[in-house]
């Protein structure tokens, strides 16, 4: 099994490029025409309804933005192509298989574990406690994500001991969404918008750094300063 060790990091990188709504690499090119830069600061001022960007939105990535009534925003990251469990319950991190024998599921926790043959130590990769408690034969589900060593260096890589954010992971079959709860703040004022926290999508300093355009269901976020674009679509019905 220490063969297992290296993919951690394969694993933690490629999750760290899904989460790419933070700081400079959120950028997603747009097709709105509103140009803003320093020296032409004038726009389209929309004095948008307090409340209007609550619910979900999903990127070009199918990463999602969740705005909550409470000026809290969450991020749920779609890691199936680096992370999933088969039909038999074999862990498959990038094209390596961790054998079932391995994942202990006992309808409320998945504990991801093995010995490691130089030390004869257990090491812990992942632990995961169910948050809902119906279909428990399948281990599909939304867990609390909560130890193990893929636990730690995501919690080092988001930066989730430094803050109120909690990790889910939501279980479908061969998919894995990551959800970051309480990812960062924001708050809407007409069409600026002003993200802090330490995984929020662009590190605002001051009021109007961002503003937002609203076309139907198209949000696009606009670096005031840098004309940086990031775009998403509202999802509905989920």
């Amino acid at each position: 099994m220490r063969k297992f060790i290296p993919i951690l990091t394969l694993f933690m990188a490629l999750a760290c490029v899904s989460c790419g709504e933070k700081q400079q690499e959120s950028s997603v090119s747009s097709s709105a025409d509103e140009i803003i830069s320093e020296t032409s600061p004038q726009r389209i001022v929309n004095n948008y309804d307090d409340g209007i960007l609550v619910g979900q939105w999903r990127n070009e990535q199918t990463n999602i933005m969740i705005f909550n009534e409470d000026g809290s925003a969450d991020a749920v990251m779609d890691v199936s192509a680096v992370m999933h469990f088969t039909e038999n319950n074999t862990l498959m991190l990038d094209t390596n298989e961790i054998s079932a024998d391995f994942v202990h599921y006992d309808g409320s926790v998945i504990d991801v574990s093995y010995k490691d043959e130089e030390t004869g130590k257990n090491v812990q990769l992942m632990l995961l406690e169910r948050k809902d408690k119906t279909n428990q034969d399948s281990m599909n589900g939304r867990y609390s994500f909560t130890g193990g060593q893929l636990f730690d260096r995501l919690c080092a890589n988001l930066n989730i001991e430094n803050g109120n954010s909690s990790l889910d992971l939501i279980i479908n079959g061969n998919e894995c969404q990551l959800y970051i709860n309480n990812a960062f703040s924001y708050v809407q004022d007409g069409d600026i918008i002003d993200f802090t926290g330490f995984n929020a999508p662009f590190k605002t300093q001051s009021h109007g750094d961002c503003y937002f355009i609203l076309d139907g269901d198209t949000l696009t976020i606009v670096n005031n300063f840098t004309d940086e674009k990031a775009t998403f679509e509202r999802m509905h019905n989920s």
